[in-house]
């Protein structure tokens, strides 16, 4: 019988008071100055008034907000010095996955003692230390940061890098389905993709076993039958809550084992470009999709069963027309239009990008991930 690990992790709540949870804890806490991390959207509908609000004066404020896309180095810092500055002793993330990433890796830093760069790319040990706090509150549904320790910053080079530990994992997580009905259908849609490719990839990759299964499979069930209601019927908060739990447990189950060559391509995207990182994964599953599954595993058949495809076969063409149903456009984005498939190939074959790419169940050689590259920049397929 194989080994295998089931990580642990943050306890978490689902409520529609999410706000209100986050302050309580750090209350309960004693902390005194929390810096929060969050998406300019969140800001701009009043994040900043109902926090004063909530916190009084027993728990000063600082806001963080200067950033966008993935997290890169440089902004990362300057949260970090921040919050150094306040003398932060709790952090607070609330958006999409580059603020709770971006949280994770400050409470880190504010732990630890030491810059951003001191962690990256596992250059490092993880501090042990946990006396600044961290919760985070996810606004989309479909990184499931909130459930891992993996961390995705850009590095120097434009290249997607990580800070990994669980050292790194928040201390609560909160899941309120309240503040993710404003997010439009497009986001619900590559988002909730993000979700969808992790389980499928967690399910099914070299690193896989029963632990990660366990959520990969339900993150899979509930997307097939929730994420086209999302889009359709977003004030559902039901619906909401259910795309909430299904990031969380493919959050789980990548945590456990691993993404593969989907988000090898997503990355690769990312590296070239302004692209959403779910867009990016969705479309980098679809062409590479027909590959993996010639291996025919068993775990491949059982998360297809999960999808509710009893046929692996089939599935390709299933994940397509799902992917149609929810409106997504195949086209990259107009910053791609400089850009070739032969630019895509380069940055796949970079070091950082080989961990996922053996985490695939079947090797892709150079010439395979030329193919996945062509096809992601194919007009024709762009315009079907």
């Amino acid at each position: 019988m194989d080994e295998f690990v089931i990580n642990a992790a943050s306890t978490a709540i689902v409520t529609n008071q999410g706000l209100e949870q986050a302050v309580l804890f750090f209350a309960e806490r004693k902390c005194r100055h929390l810096l929060v991390l969050a998406d300019p959207y969140m800001v701009q509908i009043g994040l900043e008034d109902a926090l004063q609000k909530l916190t009084g004066t027993d728990l000063s404020v600082t806001l963080f907000h200067e950033f966008e896309g993935e997290p890169k180095i440089g902004p990362t810092q300057q949260a970090v010095n921040k919050a150094r500055a306040a003398g932060a002793d709790a952090v607070l993330g609330i958006g999409g996955g580059s603020a709770l990433d971006m949280a994770k890796i400050v409470k880190t830093c504010l732990n630890g003692g030491q810059d951003v760069s001191h962690y990256l790319m596992q250059a490092n040990p993880m501090p042990e230390n946990r006396d600044v706090l961290c919760v985070v509150i996810p606004t989309t549904a479909g990184t499931g940061s909130e459930a891992s320790g993996t961390n995705i910053i850009t590095l120097e080079n434009g290249h997607k890098g990580w800070v990994w530990g669980p050292q790194t994992k928040p201390d609560l997580v909160i899941l309120d389905p309240s503040l993710t009905v404003s997010l439009p259908p497009d986001l619900t849609a590559w988002t909730g993709m993000d979700a969808c490719v992790h389980a499928f990839e967690a399910a099914t990759n070299n690193y896989t076993h029963p632990g990660a299964q366990l959520y990969a499979h339900e993150a899979l069930r509930i997307c097939r039958t929730s994420l086209p209601l999302a889009v359709q019927v977003p004030d559902s908060l039901a619906v909401r809550r259910d795309m909430l739990l299904a990031s969380y447990y493919a959050g789980r189950a990548i945590d456990m084992a691993s993404c593969s060559i989907a988000h090898a391509l997503s990355h690769a995207l990312a590296s070239l470009g302004p692209i959403h990182h779910g867009l990016a994964t969705a479309l980098g599953f679809e062409v590479s999709l027909p590959f993996v599954i010639a291996a025919d595993t068993n775990n491949m058949r059982s998360a297809a069963r999960a999808f509710g495809v009893f046929h692996l076969a089939d599935l390709p063409d299933i994940v397509s027309g799902f992917m149609t149903e929810l409106n997504i456009s195949r086209a990259l984005p107009p910053a791609f239009a400089n850009k070739t498939a032969d630019d895509l190939l380069a940055v796949l074959l970079a070091e950082e990008m080989q961990p996922m790419r053996q985490a695939c169940r079947v090797w892709a050689e150079d010439a395979d991930l030329a193919g996945f590259a062509t096809a992601l920049f194919d007009p024709q397929r762009a315009a079907a």
